[in-house]
């Protein structure tokens, strides 16, 4: 990938995308800009990406996760995690303190338990992207046959 400011003549040297990367850019430190990415390499680049409706955080509080799920990001705006599953792996119950999204960087079969309420599978297929509400206490299993990877962000 290259980027270029809008109006600028000067294009950044090329850099190889990696799959399931998370990054942060304070805009509303920075300031705005327009920019083009351009995809450069021979292979697909997809990207999800959300912008905050204000320049300040929400007033959320992220949870905090158990075994299984490795912090990636901590700032001012979010907080953000993966978590690898193989086939038959779980991760432990956990919280959600704030709204956020799922984003699902391995796809497989995933089986979300809540408690009062049935089991509930689902195939998330790479690059799909799920809302996820504060409150919902929930553990998730890979109940497929091959590894799950999936992102978690929660606001702040």
């Amino acid at each position: 990938m290259t980027n270029q400011n809008l109006g600028s003549s000067q294009v950044t040297p090329p850099n190889r995308a990696v799959q399931g990367r998370i990054a942060f850019t304070p805009y509303s430190k920075e300031g705005e800009r327009t920019h083009k990415a351009s995809n450069v390499g021979s292979t697909h680049f997809h990207n999800v990406s959300f912008v905050f409706a204000s320049p300040r955080p929400s007033g959320f509080t992220p949870s905090t996760r158990g075994m299984g799920y490795e912090q990636l990001l901590d700032n001012e705006r979010f907080r953000a995690w993966r978590l690898v599953l193989q086939p038959g792996q779980s991760a432990p119950a956990i919280k959600q303190g704030a709204p956020g999204m799922r984003v699902v960087v391995a796809g497989g079969e995933l089986t979300e338990s809540v408690a009062g309420q049935p089991d509930r599978g689902m195939k998330p297929a790479t690059g799909e992207f799920f809302w996820q509400e504060a409150g919902t206490t929930r553990s998730v299993r890979n109940s497929g046959t091959t590894r799950l990877e999936i992102l978690e962000v929660e606001m702040k």
